[in-house]
Parts: structure tokens; sequence; C-alpha cells
């Protein structure tokens, strides 16, 4: 469920982006804004992925971990680097880092999963 709501999201956060800011933002923050919108979209899809495959077998503890880590970090990275384009405020991308380790940790987890269900 979390994953289709930050899917729809990026959706419509990117196609406010698109839309309404890109006539009003520099090349360096409309790249930030893409960036952060493209990050939010595929980690949405890793949010369902993650639910469907909780859902389908016991739930592990790797898999909780990856599901939290992807929502933490959409919202520590892709909402910072929302926040620095639009506000343009360097002190948002203090936590963009924090955010990107959030993921990183998401996708080991992931692949801790894939690792242990073989044995």
């Amino acid at each position: 469920m979390l994953g289709a709501l930050s899917g729809a999201l990026a959706v419509m956060i990117g196609a406010f982006g698109a839309h309404w800011l890109k006539s009003i933002m520099t090349p360096e923050e409309l790249a930030n804004f893409k960036t952060a919108s493209e990050y939010h979209f595929i980690h949405s899809i890793m949010l369902v992925f993650v639910g469907y495959y909780a859902n389908r077998k016991q739930k592990s503890k790797s898999l909780v971990v990856s599901g939290y880590a992807f929502l933490l970090g959409i919202v520590l990275f892709s909402f910072s680097l929302y926040a620095y384009a639009i506000l343009a405020g360097w002190w948002f991308t203090i936590v963009t880092p924090i955010g990107g380790l959030c993921l990183i940790i998401g996708w080991g987890a992931l692949a801790f999963e894939a690792i242990s269900s073989r044995f």
C-alpha cells in the first residue's frame, strides 16, 4: 500500500516539476529535482515489490529492513532534494546522504534475503 501511494505521489510531484517548475528553475535545480523524482519512483516500485514478496512468503527481518529502509530513503533522499531544488536552501542536503545510505541498506537487505532464501 505504501509503495503504491508513494508511486502515485512520485508521478504527481514529477508532473508538477515538469510542467510548472521547469520554467522557473535553473538547470542545476531542475537536475536535482529530476534526480529526486527518478529515485523516488524507482524506490516506490521496490516498495511494492518488497511488500508483494513479503506477503508471498513467511515474514523475514531482511524484507522488513528493506521496506523500511526504502521508505526512509525516499523521504530523506528524494524529499530533501525536492526541497533543495524548490526552496534553494543548502541545509536541506544535509540529510540527503543519510537517505542515500538508507536506499543502499534497502538494496543490501534485499540481496541478503535473496541469498539467504536459497539455503
